[in-house]
Order: C-alpha cells, then structure tokens, then sequence
C-alpha cells in the first residue's frame, strides 16, 4: 500500500510558497523605487533572455540535437 507524506508536502509547498511572496515582494519594492525607463529595460532583458530560450528550444527540437552530436554546414556529424 502507498502513503503520501502528507506532512513533507506541505513542508514543500510551504517552502516554495514563502520564496514565491519574498521574490514578489521583493521585485515590487525594487520596481517601486525605479525609474520608468529603468524598469522597460528590466522588462526587456527578461524577454530578450526568455527568447534565447526558447530559440534554443525549438533548434533542439527540429534539429534533433544530441550531446553528442555537432551541425558544420547543415550536415550532423558524430562527435569524436
């Protein structure tokens, strides 16, 4: 038969509940005391590092990339 640990769960959830309202907190006390211009390019060095990821994503994905692979010219070739 399978027990839950309910009790750690909760540990957990309440552990990652706590660092979720200190970073909220803390980025609207940092956001309080920017200035506008300051908070845009927070805002778009965010989403310039959210489109990296998301650009390397879809290579890995439609390129198939393995670790031990390498891509010259199109062509994919074994590691050696």
């Amino acid at each position: 038969m399978v027990q839950v640990a309910w009790d750690d769960m909760l540990t957990v959830y309440a552990i990652f509940g706590g660092m979720l309202l200190v970073a909220i907190v803390g980025l609207g006390w940092l956001l309080m005391r920017m200035r506008i211009a300051e908070a845009v390019k927070l805002g778009e060095a965010l989403y310039g590092i959210l489109r990296a990821g998301r650009a390397i994503r879809f290579l890995q994905t439609h390129l198939a990339l393995n670790p031990t692979e390498e891509v010259t010219h199109g062509r994919k070739q074994a590691a050696t």
